[in-house]
């Protein structure tokens, strides 16, 4: 990581976290999305 802006040391990590955090959560979502849809299709 290098940082070529005073803010960008501070985003770098933020923006990291969430894509991490939507990555892992993608799933989840997709396994309530499903669960939902097999539900009202029976």
């Amino acid at each position: 990581m290098s940082a070529t802006d005073v803010a960008s040391t501070f985003l770098t990590p933020i923006k990291l976290t969430i894509m991490v955090s939507v990555f892992a959560s993608v799933p989840v979502i997709l396994y309530q999305v499903w669960a939902f849809y097999r539900t009202s299709t029976v």
